[in-house]
């Protein structure tokens, strides 16, 4: 199997892993599903398999919670024309804060 390119899962019918059945998904396809589900469907056992346990860090699932952007955390006000700090071919750029540090928020 190319890793690159698949990732697998096990469906464990016992205790044991010698027991594990595998179900093999696309990589590409794992990444389209996550666009609009959180699991994909595994036809050959007939059971949705989370994606976060196939890809997880396509998702970011695996990251510790202080490494992951909180949107909440945010203080800015694109309103306030003096927080406008440019502006570029993809958006404008402004200065605000996250989680108490001044940042430019994009």
């Amino acid at each position: 199997v190319d890793l690159q390119s698949h990732t697998s899962w096990e469906l464990l019918s016992g205790s044991e892993v010698t027991d594990a059945v595998h179900a093999v998904f696309p990589l590409k396809l794992c990444c389209i599903q996550a666009l609009s589900s959180d699991t994909i469907f595994a036809e050959k056992f007939s059971v949705r398999v989370p994606l976060d346990h196939l890809i997880p860090d396509i998702l970011m699932t695996d990251l510790s919670g202080d490494l992951k952007v909180d949107l909440n955390q945010f203080d800015f006000n694109p309103q306030d024309p003096a927080k406008l700090l440019g502006v570029g071919s993809t958006g404008s750029v402004y200065k605000g804060k996250y989680r108490g540090d001044i940042v430019a928020i994009k």
